[in-house]
């Protein structure tokens, strides 16, 4: 059996744009930066987002910068996120 993997395989561009915010906060953040739990659905890299600093968390943080998933969450989260002061 031949396998041939596509010149284009890999992330599509919204989870490439999440992964890149991601690492990029993690290089400039001046306070605490956290993902709502798994920013992309790919174990190898959240747990490199997690190395470089960022936490993944299930709740809203008090403080500090938050990332919603790639594809997206409930209005109603960033919203209350913003009205919590974070950084969204």
């Amino acid at each position: 059996m031949k396998i041939t993997v596509a010149k284009s395989a890999g992330f599509c561009f919204g989870v490439k744009r999440a992964i890149d915010i991601a690492l990029e906060s993690a290089k400039q953040q001046k306070a605490q930066v956290y993902m709502l739990g798994d920013i992309v659905h790919n174990e190898n890299v959240v747990s490199q987002i997690e190395k470089s600093g960022i936490k993944k968390t299930a709740y809203l943080p008090d403080s500090g910068s938050l990332l919603i998933r790639a594809h997206g969450s409930a209005k109603e989260i960033e919203n209350k996120a913003k009205e919590r002061g974070l950084n969204v």
